[in-house]
């Protein structure tokens, strides 16, 4: 399950809404690799990024 992040419904019609979020960090990195050792890989860059 992907939590979503909560939001302020800023405005709504039938074919869209405008969603306010609050402020996130995303870290996102691309790794050639299979699943196991992509998702080993790119959490050893999380100290990395974090550390700035």
């Amino acid at each position: 399950m992907i939590e979503s992040p909560v939001y302020t419904l800023e405005e709504k019609d039938d074919h869209f809404e405008i969603r306010r979020y609050p402020d996130y960090i995303l870290a996102q990195v691309d790794v050639g690799s299979d699943y196991k050792n992509a998702v080993t890989i790119g959490l050893g860059y999380l100290p990395i990024i974090f550390r700035r």
